[in-house]
């Protein structure tokens, strides 16, 4: 792979084959990275005053 300019940090993501090939989708000039999870909230006027979270599911952001 050539040099790629101004890049620190460079993301890529494969493609699942055999033999794995992987294309550069992002470059950051930072060599910080943070990972953010939010969960999905449900809560309707059904939930008694509690807040309800669905199970398995969220957001995540980079």
């Amino acid at each position: 792979m050539g040099a790629e300019r101004g890049s620190a940090f460079l993301l890529k993501v494969g493609n699942g084959a055999s033999p794995l090939v992987y294309a550069t989708v992002a470059g950051l000039r930072t060599t910080q990275m943070s990972v953010n999870g939010e969960m999905v909230a449900i809560t309707s006027k059904d939930s008694g005053g509690w807040r309800e979270l669905l199970s398995g599911a969220g957001v995540r952001s980079v």
